[in-house]
């Protein structure tokens, strides 16, 4: 199976400027796409750290390794949020209202279903230009 038919893969962008900017706008194929990357990427994580590390033995060593191995993982998840909410005309600081009972239901409306708003925003120009979107992965 070709890979490259099935998503489209692309240098024209770093993996910096993919995942850790929050700057422009991020459409929602891309957007939840990135964040079944970094979801697997922690799964991997913790199992790797679950093989080396006991957490039953020493449960804050664990703890410990995980947490700095996961800041990354965390900032890009942020990052993306807020591009994400930039593309639906949303301020990013939206993404602190996640935390907040009922409110987050509506921000994963915006970041997950609402389609981003036509044409040049606030944040940037449309992603989606003339039937082609961001790089994916």
């Amino acid at each position: 199976m070709n890979l490259k038919g099935l998503i489209k893969i692309s240098d024209s962008k770093s993996f910096k400027e993919k995942f850790f900017t929050c700057e422009g706008r991020l459409n929602r194929k891309p957007f939840i796409l990135r964040i079944v990357v970094i979801w697997i990427l922690t799964m991997i994580i913790q199992e790797i750290i679950g093989a080396v590390i006991d957490p039953e033995t020493s449960p804050f060593a664990f703890l410990g390794v995980y947490l700095v191995l996961s800041m990354p993982i965390l900032v890009s998840s942020i990052m993306i949020t807020i591009r994400r909410l930039h593309d639906t005309e949303h301020s990013g600081w939206w993404w602190l209202a996640m935390m907040i009972p009922i409110v987050n239901l509506y921000v994963m409306y915006l970041t997950y279903f609402k389609k981003g708003t036509a044409g040049y925003n606030h944040y940037g120009a449309d992603p989606i230009v003339d039937g082609k979107g961001e790089d994916i992965i």
